[in-house]
Parts: C-alpha cells; structure tokens; sequence
C-alpha cells in the first residue's frame, strides 16, 4: 500500500479560518449583501442566507490569495453595521469558514 508523499518544502499548507460577516438585506428586496469587516472591501451576495455565506466564503478565499491581510478594528465593524443601519438596511452577523 502507497504512502502519500508529503508536502514539498516550501509549499504553504491550507488551514481554514474563521471570519465574521454582516448580512444585509432590504424589506420587500430579495437577497442578502454580505461583508467581511476584517478585509475591507470583501463583498458579496447571494440570493438566500445560505447563498450568500457560499458567497462570501469564496469571496474571502479570493482575496486573501491576492492581497495581504489588513489589521482592522472592532470600531470599524461597528461604524460599518452604524452605517448600514443608517441607510435603513437590517442587519445580522453570522461566522463563515475559509480555507486559507
């Protein structure tokens, strides 16, 4: 029986994380939009709850492929859900998991 063959030096090894979301949605709008506030700019949507954590959790992926990972605050996740909720939007959180 074969053994797998480990890893190449140097090949970096995927691990999953976990990253907290916002969801927001509008009365008598379909969909949800979906942000990750510790990597501004990482958006996305889905037509359902489910959808757009798929969504978001490839959206994370994506980007954490290309860009580095900036450090953010839990005062800026609360400016975020201020704003939205300013905008008249419903807002809930949720946990999603990447691979990393």
């Amino acid at each position: 029986m074969a053994t797998p063959s480990a890893a190449e030096p140097g090949t970096p090894v995927a691990h999953t994380e976990e990253f907290e979301v916002i969801l927001i949605s509008e009365d008598g709008v379909p969909g949800y939009g979906v942000m990750c506030p510790t990597l501004p700019g990482c958006n996305s949507q889905g037509d359902d709850w489910d959808d757009a954590l798929a969504m978001i959790s490839e959206a994370i992926e994506g980007f954490l492929e290309v860009a580095a990972r900036p450090s953010v605050t839990e005062d800026a996740k609360s400016r975020l859900i201020a704003e939205c909720l300013a905008d008249g939007f419903r807002v809930d959180e949720a946990t999603v998991t990447a691979v990393v």
